[in-house]
C-alpha cells in the first residue's frame, strides 16, 4: 500500500479537475505539475495501484523494465470504490480535526481554571 495522503492528493486532484467548469486534459505533467514530489516512476506506480484497487479507471499504463512508465488517459474518472474511500477519509479526517479542537479547547479552559485559582491561594 502506498502513502494514504498522497493516494487522497491524487484522488482529489482527479476528482477537482472532473467537476472544475474548465476541465484540464489528463497528462503526466499535469499530475506532475499540481501534486508535490512526485515524479513519473512514483506516479506510474500509484496510477497502477489505483487502477488495479478499481479506485480508477480511463489509464492504460505501460511500465518500463527500468523503472517510470508511459501514461494514456482516455476517459479517467474515478470509480465508486474511490469516490468512497476520498469520502470516508475526509469524513475521518474531519472528526479527528474536531477532536482535535475539543481538546485544544479542555487544555486551554483547564490551564485557565488553574491560572484563575492560583490568584486565591496567595
Amino acid at each position: 500500500m502506498y502513502d494514504k495522503k498522497i493516494i487522497i492528493e491524487l484522488l482529489k486532484f482527479i476528482k477537482e479537475n472532473l467537476n472544475s467548469k474548465n476541465p484540464k486534459e489528463f497528462t503526466e505533467k499535469l499530475f506532475i505539475e499540481n501534486i508535490e514530489n512526485l515524479d513519473n516512476q512514483k506516479l506510474v506506480k500509484i496510477l497502477k495501484y489505483l487502477y488495479q484497487e478499481n479506485f480508477i479507471q480511463g489509464v492504460n499504463i505501460i511500465e518500463f523494465d527500468q523503472g517510470g512508465g508511459k501514461l494514456h488517459f482516455y476517459s479517467l474518472e474515478l470509480t465508486e470504490k474511490g469516490e468512497n474511500f476520498l469520502k470516508d477519509n475526509s469524513f475521518f479526517k474531519k472528526i479527528f480535526n474536531v477532536l482535535k479542537i475539543i481538546f485544544n479547547v479542555f487544555t486551554s479552559l483547564g490551564t485557565l481554571i488553574i491560572d484563575f485559582l492560583s490568584l486565591f491561594k496567595k
